[in-house]
């Protein structure tokens, strides 16, 4: 290998070392000048065993066997095209730091700029601030804030407008007077017949359903004069007839109830006549039951006792 693709070949290897472990800020020169070695002379085997010079002279001679390790699980291998592409990648890349290194040199130097310019305007505020409260105490004698300042302005306005209204209605003659007066005058009018018209057309409207009732009236009196004798008897009658049935109902309703009583008293009586166990007959109870049976009579003309069923 000649010397300087040995120092080619420091110069990439140094460059790719650099791009792959940067160096801590505390990292000490020792460390990084021993890291660096192991790692240079680790890249010199590989790229040795697999390095080819194509020169004119060896064109007719048969390239050399490319000698690897047995074990390249803990080895990188190189080519020249991968080589090549690494290093234009390492100047790509240190061209983007520098430009990326430039951009932020000047986003510093603007951010300076404008803190200097907000620090600068901020002063200003506060001066003008100390100068608005000032002329605040020269002229009112206290603090006044925006809000009651615009209310005595409108307040002021309005104190203006009324003294122009005022001397405006001074300044002119009784003809001015007299004109206002008779308008007014007319408005109360117009309304009144408005008003009268709208009450017309409500009173005639009543006089109209008026005169229907009175129609009806007499419509019904004249039926009611007519045959109104049996129509009378016959409500008189259904009225009567209603009110037997509502007494019917309320003396049979009274009856139940007192039954009802009576059969609670009594069932109480008998619950307390068991529990002294006393013998009571079911037909008191529960009154006489027809036979589900018939009796068969015998041969010998006696009754079989056993039942036959149906």
């Amino acid at each position: 290998m000649t010397r300087s693709l040995f120092r080619d070949t420091k110069l990439f290897t140094f460059l790719f070392f650099c791009s792959i472990h940067p160096p801590p800020p505390r990292r000490s020169r020792k460390v990084l000048s021993f890291t660096f070695s192991t790692f240079f002379t680790r890249c010199l085997c590989q790229i040795q065993c697999l390095y080819t010079e194509d020169l004119p002279e060896q064109e007719d001679m048969t390239p050399p066997a490319i000698r690897l390790p047995a074990d390249l699980k803990n080895e990188v291998v190189f080519t020249r095209s991968a080589f090549a592409r690494l290093r234009q990648r390492i100047k790509d890349l240190r061209v983007e730091t520098e430009a990326a290194r430039a951009e932020y040199r000047d986003l510093t130097r603007s951010f300076a700029v404008s803190q200097r310019e907000k620090k600068q305007t901020m002063k200003v505020i506060e001066q003008l601030k100390q100068k608005f409260e000032n002329v605040q105490l020269l002229r009112f004698g206290a603090g006044v804030s925006l809000e009651q300042l615009e209310r005595a302005a409108a307040a002021v306005a309005a104190e203006k407008e009324q003294k122009l209204n005022r001397e405006s209605m001074e300044d002119k003659g009784p003809a001015t007077l007299e004109a206002q007066v008779i308008a007014e005058k007319r408005k109360t009018i117009e309304e009144l017949s408005s008003t009268r018209a709208a009450l017309l057309q409500q009173n005639t409207k009543l006089l109209k359903t008026v005169a229907s009732l009175k129609a009806s009236d007499i419509l019904l009196r004249q039926s009611l004069d007519n045959g109104g004798g049996t129509t009378a008897t016959a409500l008189n009658k259904d009225g009567l007839t209603d009110v037997h049935r509502a007494r019917k109902a309320a003396k049979l309703k009274e009856v139940l109830k007192l039954q009802v009583k009576e059969i609670e008293t009594l069932k109480k009586e008998i619950g307390l006549f068991k529990l002294k166990g006393a013998h009571i007959d079911p037909t008191v109870l529960y009154g006489q039951r027809q036979p589900y049976f018939t009796r068969v009579r015998c041969e010998g003309g006696e009754d079989n006792d056993e039942p036959k069923s149906k």
